[in-house]
């Protein structure tokens, strides 16, 4: 069996770390997150965000939340990543 040419994968390589050079994170403080967010991918050129979601709760219902606005708002890819469930609400719901 020929050994396997490795100079054919490396501008696959290349091209992964030149995507991963793009990745950047930044905090921001704000009294509306979700405008902040929204107007600095505006600013930025973001072509995709990535949000984390707490867990559901009434009065978050009502109000709406801050991922929510995002998702629905910015004009790129949004990415929301919520919590995994525990064990204890699995068992509660029957699952």
């Amino acid at each position: 069996m020929p050994a396997p040419d490795r100079r054919a994968a490396t501008p696959d390589i290349a091209v992964g770390a030149a995507r991963l050079s793009r990745l950047t994170v930044h905090v921001l403080e704000a009294v509306d997150p979700a405008a902040a967010i929204l107007e600095f991918t505006r600013a930025n050129h973001v072509d995709h965000i990535v949000i984390g979601a707490r867990q559901n709760s009434m009065l978050r219902t009502l109000l709406g939340s801050v991922s929510a606005k995002v998702a629905a708002e910015a004009a790129c890819t949004v990415t929301v990543v919520r919590p995994a469930r525990s064990a204890s609400a699995a068992v509660q719901e029957g699952g």
